[in-house]
């Protein structure tokens, strides 16, 4: 449930459907999306305000992690250049990689 508005999810994205003209997924793949962009967006400001100098690339390796995340997947950042779809997840819509903080 989303705590704010009392809706749950599969009404949230079923609004979104009717209000872009598009498929249930494509409604669901932009919520998620924009979920998991606002998501790493406070984590870089929560590690920033840590001083946390480097990241690194967690890709979720398995039989149908695509070639961008799993050529990323280990690679380390120093956080005051991160860009989110570029150096920074998520990369793409449905993205499942994370990264973690070095010390």
């Amino acid at each position: 449930m989303c705590t704010r508005r009392k809706e749950t999810l599969t009404s949230i994205q079923k609004l979104l459907q009717k209000i872009f003209k598009v498929s249930l997924k494509q409604a669901g793949d932009l919520m998620l999306s924009e979920y998991n962009y606002f998501n790493e967006q406070a984590t870089q400001d929560c590690l920033n305000e840590l001083d946390v100098e480097e990241y690194e690339i967690l890709g979720t390796l398995d039989g149908v992690t695509c070639a961008t995340c799993g050529g990323l997947d280990g690679k380390h950042y120093p956080l005051k250049d991160a860009v989110i779809g570029v150096n920074s997840p998520p990369f793409h819509p449905r993205c499942r990689c994370h990264y973690y903080s070095i010390f």
